[in-house]
């Protein structure tokens, strides 16, 4: 069974790695992993600073496992594809218009979760820029959908049972969890019995072996919003009879 932890804290994310020395735009600032966002870059005063040739995005996301998963669009690393050129706007500035989840080949919930990671680069790889990311959609004023959630917020799990137990398992597949507000371990109310999971824990197949469940935490876990903030909650899939 693939199991794994969370915080229910609310985190402030940085996503911007500031070893990136060109100045990047994101246009809507508020994008979303399924609608077209024109991606632009300065490269004032870099080593791409008045180049000449063509230059390429290289992305790649990574999964729920941590596996980073390269773009369809990238090409080779030798020779980056038509798809992934960059448009030169002039006085060294690029850009680029994609729909993340259609370019990175993923399912939307995957880009919501895990974001994107790109660099700049050169026909051949020759030359390129230090990694950026990832870059994540923003929802709700800046709190990140998934990955920034309060107790008193519906949130949506997403796991990838690729390389486990359940791998190619048809369903149902089911959430069995538990928090801990330092006093031991509690059920959640919930997620029905052992060999026989709850209508409220069943997961909905999104991709290959990609599920997801959407709680209303407090409701579930049978506790207030307050002590789920001040806990750490657990989980695990399961099939419905945990067989």
């Amino acid at each position: 069974m693939n199991k794994f932890r969370f915080f229910s804290a609310i985190v402030f994310c940085l996503i911007f790695n500031h070893s990136f020395a060109q100045k990047i735009t994101f246009d809507p600032v508020d994008w979303k992993e399924n609608q077209p966002v024109t991606i632009a870059f300065d490269f004032t005063a870099t080593a791409f600073h008045n180049f000449t040739g063509n230059l390429y995005f290289w992305s790649w996301h990574t999964n729920p496992n941590g596996q980073g998963i390269e773009s369809p669009n990238n090409g080779t690393w030798a020779a980056s594809s038509a798809a992934s050129q960059l448009t030169n706007l002039g006085a060294n500035k690029w850009s680029i218009t994609i729909t993340p989840n259609t370019y990175l080949g993923v399912h939307p919930e995957l880009v919501k979760i895990g974001g994107f990671s790109f660099l700049i680069k050169n026909i051949d790889g020759t030359q390129k820029t230090e990694n950026y990311g990832p870059v994540k959609p923003w929802l709700d004023g800046g709190i990140k959908y998934n990955t920034c959630w309060g107790s008193k917020r519906k949130i949506t799990l997403v796991v990838d049972v690729t390389g486990t137990p359940l791998h190619g398992n048809a369903g149902p597949l089911h959430y069995w969890g538990w928090y801990n507000n330092g006093a031991g371990d509690t059920n959640a109310a919930q997620h029905g019995t052992w060999g026989a999971s709850s209508s409220q824990s069943a997961m909905t197949q999104i991709a290959t072996n990609v599920w997801k469940v959407t709680l209303d935490a407090p409701i579930f876990f049978g506790t207030s919003a307050n002590n789920l903030s001040a806990s750490t909650i657990f989980g695990l899939i399961k099939t419905a009879n945990g067989s």
